[in-house]
């Protein structure tokens, strides 16, 4: 399952609209559980080994070459959470058809 499978049926739903949903609702749903699932299985089997590397990166040994890594490393993951804001913030406008409540109709008989 790859995520791009999720973002592109994700754009897919901002273009179309919510009129024009299906099929893509339904395989962006199908998509997104399956990629939960699989996300899961890979970050608890990934847990233990960065937990530790976590450890040692925040309490590094004296000499340690790569301790002298972590503000490369922490500038990167900024650059990265800012990007996605970034995106975010640009499909914001085009998805309002998705996240704005619909008026309703009523009958009167």
């Amino acid at each position: 399952m790859r995520p791009s499978i999720v973002l592109g049926t994700g754009i897919g739903l901002i273009v179309t609209g919510p009129g024009h949903s299906e099929p893509l609702l339904t395989l962006h749903k199908a998509s997104f559980i399956a990629w939960v699932a699989l996300m899961t299985i890979h970050v608890l089997g990934h847990l233990g080994h960065a937990a530790t590397a976590s450890w040692h990166d925040l309490r590094p040994a004296p000499g340690d070459a790569a301790a002298k890594h972590r503000a490369i490393r922490a500038g990167v993951l900024v650059v990265a959470l800012l990007a996605g804001v970034a995106a975010a913030t640009a499909l914001m406008p085009p998805a309002t058809a998705w996240t704005t409540p619909r008026p309703t109709v009523q009958v009167h008989r």
